[in-house]
This record gives C-alpha cells, structure tokens and sequence, in this order.
C-alpha cells in the first residue's frame, strides 16, 4: 500500500482507550480484538495489498485466535491502545499500549507493523529507556537472513534501511477503488473515509478477487475430470457387448451342439441349418482346424459367457461412469454457485476432511461396535494413532520388532473381547518384522496412554499401561476370512 494512503488512515484513525482483549488471525490476516468495542484492528498481510483498518464484520471472518501463552497475548493483555504513529519515511506504524506491571509501575509496550510488500512482519517491543526492546515477533530475522539488522526477541529494534521514496501528498477525496487497488479514475462508489475503503478493498475486492482465482482453478479442475470420465465412458460404450453378439455366440455353440455327429474333421467353417429361424436358412459357423468339434463348441459357448459377464461388467462400470459425472457436474454447479470466500473455503474443509475419512488404513468392520484399523506407513500410522483413534480405543504394536500400528475401534467403550485381543494381536504381528516367525510379543493398551513426544518423526510413540501376548502372526485376507465366518 502506498505511504500516503497509510498515513491517511493513521490521521482519520487515532484511537485512545481501547482495551486488548486478543490477538488472532485468519490466513494472512491478523486482528486485534478489544473488550467493549465491536470493532477489530485488522492487520493485512496480503501478498497483493498490505494495510490495516477497524473491522466492523470481523465476525464474517473463521479466525483463530493466538494461544494464550503466546508472548504477545501475555504482554498486551488488559492493556490500553494510547496511540498511532506511522514512520515518516516509510510504512512502518507504530501502535502504542500502556498497563500497569507487576510493580504498580505503567510501561509503554510499542506493537510495530511493518506493512511493506514480501517483508511484512509485526514486532512487539517495550519501551525502555527511549529505546524499543523485541520482546516477539512473526518473523525472526538473524544475520544468516540479513546482514544489515537482526529482529530477534532481547535486541533493540532497529528501523529497516530501504530505497523507498515517500510521496508526501495529501490524497484528495472522493478516493476510489479500480483493479484491487486505490485510484482517482471515477467510477460508481466514491469514498471519503479511509477506513471504509480499507475494509471494502479487502472484502469486496481482494477476496472476491482470491475466491475468482479458486473458483476458477476449482472449476477447470472438475471439468477436467468430467472430459476424462466421458472419455472412459466412450470407450466403455464401445466395449459393450450387445445382447445379439452374445446371442449369435450361443447359438453357433448350440447348432454345433446338435448337428456334431455330422460335421466334417479338419475344416475352418460349416454351413449349418438355423432352426431358431422359421424357414431354417443356412448359417456359416467360423471354425478352429486346430481344435476338435468339441473344443470349438466349448470355444463357442466360453466366448457367449464372456460376452454375457462382460457386458454385465461393462454395463455396472458405464452405470458407474454416469453416477461420477452427474456428481461432477452437481459439483461443478455448487463451484460456480459459490457467492463469497467463506463459503468457499468451508466447502474444502469439508471436502479436506472427507478425504482423510476415505479408507486410507486397511479396515476390518466387525460390528457396529467394533472395527479394525491397520497403517501401512508411518505417516497413516500418526494419523491413525494421533489423529482417528479416541482415548478408549485399544493400540496393538510388536514388542521388540518393528511394525505397523493396528487400532482397534470401541464404539461402544466396551471392555476389550479376549477374541479381538488375540484378532488384533495376530494381524499387528503379521505387520511386521517378525511375520514369518511364532509366539510374536505384540503389546497392547488403550489409546490414552499412548503419547507422541514433541518434535518425534513420523509413526514414533510412547505409550505405558501396556500388557503383552504371544501369538502367531495371521495375513490381514485369513482375519477378514475368519470375521466372515465368525470364527475369530
């Protein structure tokens, strides 16, 4: 954003008095929330435009707010905004807080923003002595970064050196928005606050602009799948078999059939009377000289139900090929029906969360109350341990060996069944190393007492309150097999 507008906005904007209530944030975007104000101070850190203003539909916005440990919710909490100050030569501005400490005693905390394309960071700072002390910050800047200053927590904080020229003008209003950003080109809606510009910038025009972007990324991508179905559907079409050719296949067998004591050895095709035709006309029946009278009627009656499953095969997959399409169109509708950000954005967390339900473990339903979930990677293993199984699920892993995680889901907080015990033992054996062996160790206990410790790689736990059996190992088919038969 340029310096004159920012300034603009500091000038219109000098508010006194608020008191911090919470950080929080939403994507690129961070907000200052104050108690009895219904007004957010959002910060834009927005690859294409950076600013600030009060929010009054910071609601409209899933935000989140910053844990309550963090430093800069610490240090600003039940403190009071005193003032603005935007830096005379560049777009730095400075937000002023006081509170008492724990001595009685006011101290100045100074919330810098440095509102500048690519580098766009905010620094809380205490004011001691006439100098700024880092006390946090989004992004920590060491010499490895940037020779000429450091931002990191216990240095003074030291102002950027750039090559940015201020244009000291007073813009005039009315002030308009065109093609995301600020201009005098007239068009239908003038401003003449700057606030109010700031916040239809960033809702009706940088949003709409990103939520465009999606969609129409979104919706290529959908009708790219739509060709690719048709396409699979085309050629599924002209596989089908008809009910004729599977006919003409039949009844070649059967004429074969009937008329076999009479047909020549030793010849590539006969002429055959048609007795399914009223005037019984001749038909010529393709023979194999290679093959007996009998192999080319079995021949004969083997391509009839090859042609009769496969047209089945073929017409359950085409019926399946439709279903998909519809869907997709359905989708690509929903896509191009989409009226704002958040709507977008809801739709892909919910299709997010549909693709981690899919069957990415190796599943084994025994009942309405119980299922068996196996990872097959570390990665689903800390998403099935971590992330899928709840506190009273049962975890089964090897002793000793290295091996995969199997959970056993208790739908219904049960006790754990000494069948599915031995079940679940046998199939965390056979993911293993130990699965060629006998009397594997497998470990088991419930989910609650199952950690993964801070900074761990992927599928390492912990876990205590385990007991131990000896099993033998049994494939994951044999377990299914034997939970058909109910005999696990």
């Amino acid at each position: 954003m340029q310096y004159k507008y920012l300034k603009k906005w500091v000038l219109e904007n000098k508010q006194e008095g608020l008191v911090f209530k919470r950080f929080a944030k939403y994507e690129d975007q961070y907000l200052l929330l104050f108690r009895n104000i219904d007004r957010a101070l959002q910060v834009s850190f927005s690859s294409t435009e950076q600013f600030l203003f009060f929010n009054q539909d910071y609601q409209l916005l899933d935000y989140e707010e910053i844990s309550e440990t963090s430093l800069i919710q610490t240090h600003l909490k039940h403190s009071k905004l005193k003032d603005i100050v935007i830096e005379q030569n560049d777009r730095i501005i400075y937000l002023y807080f006081e509170r008492f400490n724990i001595y009685n005693a006011i101290e100045t905390l100074v919330l810098v923003l440095e509102i500048m394309p690519r580098y766009s960071n905010y620094i809380l700072c205490k004011l001691i002595n006439d100098k700024l002390m880092i006390v946090d910050c989004l992004k920590k800047i060491s010499f490895a970064e940037n020779l000429t200053r450091q931002i990191l927590p216990g240095l003074e904080y030291k102002k950027p050196t750039t090559s940015y020229l201020v244009v000291q003008d007073n813009p005039e209003y009315p002030l308009f928005i065109s093609k995301n950003s600020i201009s005098n080109t007239i068009n239908e809606k003038p401003y003449y606050e700057m606030n109010i510009l700031f916040q239809d910038l960033y809702f009706e025009h940088l949003l709409k602009h990103k939520l465009d972007t999606l969609k129409k990324h979104e919706q290529s991508r959908i009708v790219k799948l739509i060709k690719k179905k048709e396409e699979k559907l085309s050629k599924l079409e002209s596989e089908l078999y008809s009910e004729e050719v599977a006919f003409e296949f039949k009844k070649k067998a059967e004429l074969l059939l009937a008329f076999q004591s009479q047909l020549p050895k030793n010849t590539d095709k006969v002429a055959l009377n048609d007795y399914y035709q009223p005037d019984n006309p001749l038909i010529e029946v393709t023979l194999d000289k290679k093959l007996s009278i009998k192999q080319n009627i079995a021949l004969y009656f083997k391509r009839y139900k090859k042609a009769q499953s496969g047209r089945e095969r073929v017409a359950e997959q085409i019926a399946k090929v439709q279903a998909e399409i519809t869907i997709l169109k359905s989708e690509l509708e929903e896509v191009g029906a989409i009226s704002n950000y958040n709507q977008f954005q809801n739709k892909e967390n919910i299709e997010t969360t549909k693709d981690q339900s899919k069957s990415v473990f190796r599943k084994l339903p025994i009942n309405d109350e119980w299922e068996i979930l196996v990872g097959r990677s570390n990665t689903e293993n800390d998403l099935l341990t971590c992330k899928t199984a709840k506190p009273e699920d049962w975890w089964f892993h090897t002793r000793v060996f290295k091996g995969t995680h199997v959970v056993l889901r208790n739908y219904k907080k049960q006790n754990l069944p000494e069948n599915l015990l031995y079940l679940c033992a046998k199939i965390a054996a056979w993911y293993s190393k130990a699965k060629t062996s006998i009397n594997v160790p497998v470990d088991y206990t419930q989910i609650r007492y199952v950690r993964k410790p801070k900074g761990s790689p992927k599928g390492y736990v912990i876990y205590t309150n385990q007991k131990t059996i000896y099993v033998n190992p049994i494939p994951f088919r044999e377990a299914v097999e034997l939970v058909k038969r109910g005999v696990y």
